[in-house]
């Protein structure tokens, strides 16, 4: 895996980018991250989303591209996600078991939308929709694209390839993450916020997250789904699954006052950097 050197860490406040790192090198979030043309698969706990948004923001704002003004970018899925609604949403048909010319026709006409959306706005978002059970609420699922085809597409292609269930914090079973084997760059998304918490309260599959760590731990030390979460194991928890290239850490979630609940934060987020072997980003972000 690609990584970026240590010195490389830096914090973002409130988005106001660029910024500059802790030498006094300006620096965007993108940047920071290690982004590149291609594919970019997002994973990890609550904030992946947010994570994408971001950085088709500030990746849409850059010109100079070859041959154009701006960078393509598309928004998509491995997994299930909400549609990013203040882009075009371009919705491929659901896989049949058998590819009728129909169904050719369909998926060129896809792709043709595709490009012409592109041509009227820098970021879409592309997916096969699919209607909750529970809810009824429309998520996308996986495009019927493959990923290397919407790189011939677009510069960008930003992949959530985990769910979470909003915790800011998560153990993969055996089938996660959903990487696409053409992602060039593998980001894993935290929540300082969910630090010395109960493991139940801030982590997805608790008790998978405690049989994994167990393994390591000396009997008198084992963890149970009521242990705190701190910084060091989950630092511990990341590295030791070892799916991704570099970390970005939120320190608060949107829309919310976690700094001014918590300001111990700060203190859990520079022990986890401590702690943590891949390279790190964190971000904070305005209530």
């Amino acid at each position: 895996m690609k990584n970026l050197p240590s010195e490389q860490s830096i914090t973002i406040r409130e988005y106001t980018l660029p910024c500059q790192d802790h030498i006094g090198r300006s620096v965007s979030l993108a940047d920071a991250l290690g982004v590149s043309p291609g594919v970019t698969a997002v994973i990890g706990g609550g904030g992946k989303t947010t994570l994408l948004r971001l950085l088709a923001v500030e990746l849409a704002s850059r010109s100079g591209s070859i041959g154009r003004s701006f960078p393509k970018i598309i928004l998509c899925t491995s997994t299930h996600v909400l549609p990013f609604r203040e882009y075009p949403c371009i919705e491929t048909l659901p896989y049949t078991p058998t590819d009728s010319t129909d169904d050719v026709r369909k998926t060129d006409a896809v792709i043709r939308r595709i490009q012409e959306s592109l041509e009227g706005s820098p970021v879409i978002c592309v997916g096969t929709p699919e209607v909750s059970a529970q809810n009824d609420t429309i998520k996308y699922t996986a495009p019927r694209l493959s990923f290397s085809k919407l790189s011939e597409l677009a510069d960008y292609i930003f992949v959530e390839a985990d769910g979470s269930r909003h915790r800011p914090f998560k153990a993969h079973a055996g089938h996660e993450p959903v990487i696409p084997p053409e992602a060039v760059r593998t980001i894993y998304v935290a929540g300082a916020f969910g630090l010395m918490q109960p493991v139940r309260d801030v982590v997805h599959r608790p008790e998978l997250f405690c049989a994994q760590m167990n393994a390591h731990l000396d009997s008198g030390t084992q963890l149970t789904p009521e242990s705190l979460l701190t910084p060091e194991l989950a630092a511990a928890h990341i590295d030791r699954e070892k799916l991704a290239d570099i970390c970005c850490l939120f320190l608060s979630r949107a829309g919310t006052d976690d700094m001014n609940n918590c300001s111990a934060v700060q203190d859990y987020a520079r022990r986890f950097e401590a702690s943590l072997a891949l390279p790190l980003v964190t971000v904070c972000q305005s209530p």
